[in-house]
């Protein structure tokens, strides 16, 4: 079998990588691996019911605010946030500053574009002089 020749298809399910420059496996996981990604799916289809109950609850508890892409409790902490980072007087560069990131991340993660990590949020709290606390959703 050779990989490396583009003329001649190794075998029928091979695709061919110009940034490798050879054929390669669709899919290189494992058995098991694909077991365990199958299963995953099968629960998540079977809890889709109840999450989209709990989006509706969600939504219905933060009058109807939509994100994109963003979870509706993010959001929310995050607008405490900044309510909190207005009310001590600080700029956004002044908590990039404290964040060790440039001030665009600041912007970026204030306006809700981006979806953000529990751990940029703690970090967020921390250089706004908050501290975040993290419980179960109800």
């Amino acid at each position: 079998m050779n990989r490396f020749n583009p003329k001649r298809k190794p075998a029928p399910d091979m695709i061919w990588s110009r940034r490798h420059r050879m054929w390669l496996d669709p899919d290189t996981r494992t058995p098991r691996q694909k077991a365990r990604d199958e299963a995953i799916a099968r629960r998540a289809e079977r809890e889709r019911p109840q999450f989209l109950a709990r989006v509706k609850r969600v939504r219905s508890r933060e009058g109807g605010r939509r994100a994109r892409g963003v979870e509706l409790t993010a959001l929310v902490v995050l607008d405490e946030l900044v309510a909190e980072r207005r009310k001590a007087g600080l700029t956004q560069k002044t908590v990039a500053r404290r964040m060790g990131v440039p001030q665009s991340v600041v912007a970026r993660l204030e306006s809700g574009s981006h979806s953000p990590t529990l751990t940029t949020l703690a970090r967020y709290a921390e250089a706004v002089g908050c501290r975040l606390m993290v419980g179960e959703a109800v």
